[in-house]
């Protein structure tokens, strides 16, 4: 029985460490056109916003419209295909990696974030060669980039491991880590939580320079539709997902263990 035991909390600790290693993988979405084009896909993974109303087609290919968008809202694109006239579309998907459909990339504008900020201040931006700062409680605020004023809460110990290293024109430093604890982003190492870093104003880039009817305010925040148009959590599907697994193996080990010590205990008396 003991063999019994350890076997099957060999094969939780395994399911846990696998569960969160598939939290890392990306997970194709639920769509017929990316399904039959997925070799001429490119992987982005980069949000847009919307400069107008905008209706998301089932695909490239087709005029029928499966979601529609209002002004001034958060596109999460997964996935680009380019189409033989050199259009660029992309494939919208909400939280949960569901499909929400296709638009033209010019119908609206890339959302300025850590790529593009990273492009913009490369010549201001060098290797972090120190060594990991301390922080009180090991609490810091993981920054989208520096002075966004988006930020994810998290953790911050001496395993943490920080890439790059930036100065802002406030004399402020800051680290960047591309992954740690499902965490990545921009820690200001003066002031690890202090959420109210932010520039005055947000700045957006468009590809190719469109002219929209409407320009979106950028002191405003992006609205986020009941259809799911918005998404700030690509991988949120595969986290639930891997809460699950885990949930109903350790379910199934404690279920088995009281079966089989019961049994154990039913024999000797």
């Amino acid at each position: 029985m003991k063999k019994i035991a350890l076997i099957l909390v060999a094969m939780l600790v395994m399911t846990f460490v696998g569960a969160f290693a598939a939290a890392d993988v990306i997970i194709p979405p639920d769509n017929d056109f990316y399904e039959e084009h997925a070799d001429e896909c490119e992987y982005l993974d980069r949000n847009y916003l919307t400069m107008g109303e905008l209706n998301l087609l089932i695909s490239p290919e087709s005029e029928i419209k499966q979601t529609a968008c209002s002004n001034f809202e958060q596109l999460h694109v997964q996935y680009t295909y380019t189409d033989d006239n050199n259009v660029v579309w992309g494939l919208v998907v909400d939280g949960y990696q569901e499909s929400l459909g296709w638009f033209r990339l010019t119908d609206a504008v890339l959302k300025y974030d850590n790529i593009s900020f990273m492009e913009e201040y490369d010549s201001r931006i060098s290797e972090y060669t120190e060594s990991t700062p301390t922080f009180d409680n090991d609490e810091v605020l993981f920054y989208t980039y520096p002075n966004s004023g988006e930020y994810n809460q998290g953790r911050s110990t001496s395993d943490a491991v920080y890439e790059y290293v930036f100065v802002d024109d406030a004399g402020l430093t800051w680290i960047y880590t591309p992954y740690f604890q499902l965490q990545e982003g921009w820690v200001c190492v003066e002031d690890p939580m202090n959420a109210q870093l932010n520039s005055a104003m947000l700045v957006y880039t468009a590809q190719e320079d469109p002219t929209p009817d409407t320009e979106p305010d950028p002191t405003e925040e992006p609205t986020t539709a009941p259809t799911g148009c918005s998404s700030e959590c690509g991988n949120c599907s595969a986290y639930i997902w891997v809460a699950c697994i885990v949930g109903v193996v350790v379910i199934a080990t404690v279920v088995l263990l009281v079966i089989f010590y019961g049994k154990k205990k039913a024999n000797k008396e």
